[in-house]
């Protein structure tokens, strides 16, 4: 049935066929079974290669985790963030980080909505900390924090999601509490 369906040479299947064919007939191979392994293995590594680029362009096109903080007149500010949703996660949080770009973030998820305190021990930047509940409100912000400080900080509101960003960024954004966010690519 393979080799009426696809011998003609006009057709790749028929070209690799036709490969197979005289591969076949030069080789010492007995087995009938010999010119469909040469095909398969002729197929195999192309086809493969191609679901590994395939997978691998499907993967980069993802899109990073973002919050997008609007205001009564549109979007104030965009954040590509690092989730922080486990217990871990939250722990290190922003911790001996040097550096940290406008647009960066780190989004702190709580499995409730309650009042959350943070301090800046270890973390040699000054942040933003916007408390959002979780209707993903903006109910209070803690500007330019001081580095290293131990002092514990909160908002004294509940809230289920904290966003870290770099010290000033918020008032040269114009976040302000009242502002709702939107998240993408977050569990």
């Amino acid at each position: 049935m393979f080799d009426r369906a696809h011998s003609n040479p006009e057709t790749l299947a028929g070209k690799l066929w036709t490969i197979a064919t005289v591969r076949h007939e030069r080789s010492e191979a007995k087995s009938k079974d010999a010119p469909l392994a040469f095909v398969r293995s002729v197929l195999a590594g192309p086809l493969l290669l191609g679901c590994v680029l395939l997978l691998g362009v499907q993967a980069g096109c993802e899109a990073a985790p973002s919050v997008v903080i609007e205001g009564p007149q549109g979007t104030r500010a965009r954040f590509t963030v690092e989730v922080a949703h486990t217990v871990r996660k939250r722990q290190r949080g922003l911790k001996h980080r040097r550096d940290l770009r406008e647009d960066q973030g780190m989004l702190f998820v709580f499995p409730d909505e309650q009042e959350q305190w943070f301090w800046m021990k270890d973390t040699p930047l000054s942040l933003d900390i916007i408390f959002m509940n979780r209707g993903r409100e903006v109910v209070g912000i803690l500007h330019n924090t001081v580095p290293f400080s131990t002092r514990p900080l909160t908002v004294g509101v509940p809230s289920r999601y904290v966003l870290e960003v770099r010290g000033g960024v918020a008032r040269r954004k114009g976040i302000a509490v009242g502002d709702s966010a939107r998240f993408s690519g977050i569990p």
